[in-house]
């Protein structure tokens, strides 16, 4: 009897430590294919992220629009004596056209919208670095602590402009997006679409240099930096109106107090 046992126990043993075997190959079978997680989102979740960047845009161009407001004084006040100088007569070639009427703008749809603003944006910036230099060589010819605040307030400008430039560039390729999902295109036409928002050459490439044939007087030189600011501000104004637009159209709720409107030109 006790022969029996001796057998009947150790069969216990094996059979106990092949259930073992057998579940620790179970585990590790499993652990090597796990379920990948589901990391689609819908276009509503899509659309709420795209709105929670267009309120952030709308607080990055209202600084911007302060800022260069605040640098335009400050500028006229040096150069012509009164801060609130101002000369609609005069024009200078090369600089985007804001004008438009209510019904032109108001009809734009959000990519047509943010594509121009885009394209006006690229127009402008290789003017503000005619502006930088111009600043830069008063500074060395003036040497005051007027003129040095003045420059200051000119890096502030181009630093909030630079930081636009990369908001209205991620913005568009948000929206695009989101328009995909909104339209059931397939995932391979989301994918083409974005590829070519991100190879559009207005984002990637560097703004063309403005190159002046002669060389103007200081005073013309004034009269030029002036024309360029005031549309720079003209063109931020219309941004601020843009980007509330575009919040409008696409169902944004109202979380970011509208930018004051001054009634001009848009």
């Amino acid at each position: 009897m006790a022969k029996c046992t001796f057998h009947f126990r150790g069969y216990n043993s094996e059979l106990a430590a092949f259930g073992l075997l057998l579940l620790l190959t179970m585990a590790a079978v499993g652990d090597s294919n796990p379920i990948p997680p589901t990391t689609t989102r819908s276009a509503g979740t899509e659309r709420r992220t795209a709105c929670e960047q267009l309120d952030e845009n709308v607080r990055i161009v209202h600084r911007l629009f302060l800022t260069t407001e605040k640098f335009f004084k400050h500028f006229n006040e040096l150069r012509f004596g009164n801060p609130e100088y101002s000369n609609r007569d005069l024009t200078l070639r090369g600089l985007p056209e804001l004008s438009t009427s209510f019904t032109d703008w108001e009809s734009l749809t959000s990519e047509v919208r943010l594509t121009t603003m885009r394209h006006n944006l690229h127009q402008l910036y290789p003017f503000l670095d005619v502006l930088e230099v111009d600043e830069g060589e008063a500074v060395v010819r003036e040497a005051g602590r007027l003129e040095e605040k003045l420059s200051r307030q000119l890096q502030n400008v181009l630093s909030h402009t630079r930081s636009l430039m990369r908001a209205i560039s991620t913005t568009n390729t948000t929206w695009s997006y989101v328009t995909c999902l909104c339209d059931n295109d397939t995932e391979t036409e989301t994918k083409m679409h974005l590829m070519e928002i991100e190879n559009d050459e207005t984002d990637n490439a560097t703004p063309a240099p403005v190159h002046l044939s002669e060389t103007p007087s200081e005073y013309d030189r004034s009269l030029r930096d002036h024309i360029i600011v005031r549309d720079f501000v003209d063109f931020l104004r219309r941004v601020q109106r843009d980007f509330m637009k575009l919040r409008y159209n696409n169902g944004c709720r109202r979380t970011t107090r509208s930018p004051t409107h001054t009634g001009r030109r848009s």
